[in-house]
């Protein structure tokens, strides 16, 4: 009795992953109007929920008011004044919604800073992604205690889009820029469902003189070819730094390549909510006009 040919074992077919939660941070701000549309567009890119956190700054109360009848007074009308700003807000949030083509949940917060950056973050921690908008320079310094808080303390990604930004398409043009440290590593596997929908990925691996011992005897090969398993065609690109500093060249390479995502891992010294970045990433956030997706 003669043996069965075998049948040939099909791949299996993969599912296109895709982000499925996402928030975006509003303010009033200009930079969070161009954040809000950018989620928009993601959203309906991933077909994902997408929630909008209206935050309405509340005064803090100097500790030398006292118990005084008068100052009591003054302190409660302040109050008043600052919810009514919140609810003014919340009713602009929703008209500017109602022209988005993804249904977006609005929620209102009516807190201190600190407050509200612990509440942002709660939430990323359901989500694939915090989109915050970010001021030309960087020069909110609001917007910035955000960026720091959720990058550091939320153990999520934070997709930073600058006020002059693009947003009316979804990221097609990919950049990361490569090192072999966890945090790049991080914000690559995080970034999975941006890659998967991109037409171009480069990988640029910058060469500053620093230890690459991680990097393998040909630095960027191996993370391109375990994306290529995930069917994302990377291309690698290595340049010497020249003197020049990274966050210069990355913004280059990404004007040059037509980026309109970069993709690459968050450095700071320190928890503090204060613009301490490390300098490849304060450079990146206060000159780009290209969104950045970012993990720490």
């Amino acid at each position: 009795m003669g043996k069965r040919p075998l049948k040939e074992q099909k791949a299996p077919q993969i599912a296109p992953v895709a982000l499925a939660d996402i928030q975006v941070l509003v303010t009033g701000s200009k930079a969070s109007s161009s954040a809000m549309a950018y989620a928009d567009t993601l959203a309906c890119d991933h077909g994902a929920h997408l929630s909008a956190v209206v935050f309405n700054e509340l005064p803090f109360m100097p500790a030398g008011f006292g118990e005084s009848p008068a100052y009591v007074h003054a302190w409660v009308e302040t109050q008043a004044r600052a919810v009514k700003a919140g609810e003014a807000l919340e009713a602009s949030a929703h008209k500017h919604a109602a022209t988005l083509s993804a249904p977006v949940a609005i929620s209102r917060i009516d807190l201190l800073p600190d407050s509200a950056m612990s509440h942002l973050n709660n939430q990323a921690r359901t989500c694939d992604a915090t989109v915050i908008g970010l001021t030309s320079g960087g020069r909110d310094s609001l917007e910035r205690r955000f960026v720091s808080s959720a990058l550091f303390d939320s153990g999520r990604p934070v997709m930073i889009v600058p006020e002059k930004a693009a947003t009316s398409s979804a990221p097609r043009h990919v950049l990361i820029a490569w090192s072999a440290t966890a945090e790049a590593t991080q914000a690559v596997h995080e970034a999975l469902p941006l890659l998967a929908r991109a037409d171009e990925v480069r990988l640029l691996v910058i060469d500053d003189g620093a230890d690459s011992s991680g990097a393998g005897a040909e630095p960027g090969v191996d993370i391109a070819r375990h994306l290529g398993r995930h069917h994302i065609s990377v291309e690698v690109k290595a340049l010497p730094a020249g003197g020049r500093a990274v966050g210069e060249i990355i913004l280059t390479e990404g004007r040059y390549f037509g980026a309109d995502l970069i993709v690459m891992g968050g450095y700071g010294h320190t928890r503090l909510r204060e613009w301490i970045f490390g300098g490849a990433t304060r450079d990146v956030i206060q000159e780009t006009t290209i969104p950045v997706f970012m993990m720490h």
